[in-house]
């Protein structure tokens, strides 16, 4: 949100889902918004986005002048060739939770993780997303979450290198990296596991 040619608040889906739909954007909005000069580094904007959490920062130099993404990190670890394995790097236990599980059931787990995603399983097998923009546009609750989520995902081996993961997502335009070995979930990489990549070097 803008007010007098300032930025002064933005809204997420992780605000929409957390307060509802109703209301002004002053109510929903996050405040203050967190931003980082042209002149950070990428470093910088990285360890700004796990302190706070968030998958994106907006970039100020006498007014906004853009905005960088996690997924602009993941482009970056792909550049560099970044090649420590995903097992260092990925989140762990994996969130998941199976496909008839009911849509209510799903976004009050999303919420009580202060996660941006869960993965949804068949039989301990990962057939899809449901994030929080999918959950945000859902029906009813009683649904079962299969419904609406979204089966753009891969899965790579733990041991991979973390570049080619990341251009695999960027490529892909996924969110998240799903770490097997042997057929089995171990680990999940999400935007901000690549930005802690960056942060910590």
């Amino acid at each position: 949100m803008v007010d007098g040619g300032g930025l002064v608040g933005v809204i997420s889906q992780t605000d929409l889902l957390a307060r509802g739909r109703d209301g002004t954007v002053a109510d929903h909005m996050t405040s203050p918004v967190l931003t980082v000069s042209g002149g950070a580094t990428l470093r910088e904007a990285a360890q700004r986005m796990l302190e706070r959490h968030i998958h994106r920062v907006y970039v100020v130099d006498d007014g906004l002048v853009g905005v960088l993404s996690t997924r602009d990190i993941m482009a970056a670890v792909a550049e560099a060739k970044v090649a420590t394995p995903v097992s260092s790097r990925m989140s762990t236990p994996v969130l998941a939770v199976e496909v008839g599980t009911p849509l209510g059931q799903a976004k009050e787990r999303l919420r009580q993780a202060h996660v941006t995603g869960l993965v949804v399983a068949e039989d301990g097998w990962p057939v899809g997303v449901l994030a929080q923009s999918d959950a945000l546009a859902a029906g009813a609750d009683a649904d079962p979450v299969d419904r609406y989520m979204d089966p753009a995902l891969f899965c790579v081996d733990a041991a991979l290198p973390l570049h080619r993961a990341a251009a695999q997502a960027v490529r892909m335009r996924a969110r998240r990296v799903i770490a097997c070995r042997h057929r089995e979930m171990v680990g999940m990489l999400s935007g901000l596991d690549f930005a802690r990549a960056v942060a910590e070097g």
